[in-house]
């Protein structure tokens, strides 16, 4: 479960996220499934699982842990 080489080169710091990207990646942070994330941001689930999969192909992560990780310490997200 370790972080592709591309994300663990990029400055943390930046991460290539937008502003709704780290929305999200902060409510998956908080144990909100999809279906509550969809519900609180008005949004579809398909939409959801859009910004989960675009941060993991911007990121280069497998998994979406690493980037979670990367975001709380730096504070990106809270």
């Amino acid at each position: 479960m370790f972080a592709s080489s591309k994300l663990k080169s990029m400055q943390t710091h930046s991460l290539p996220l937008s502003e709704r990207e780290r929305e999200v990646l902060g409510l998956i942070s908080k144990g909100f499934s999809t279906s509550e994330i969809s519900s609180y941001l008005s949004i579809s689930k398909q939409t959801v699982e859009t910004h989960r999969k675009n941060m993991l192909r911007k990121t280069g992560a497998s998994s979406i842990i690493p980037i979670v990780r990367i975001a709380l310490i730096n504070g990106i997200i809270q």
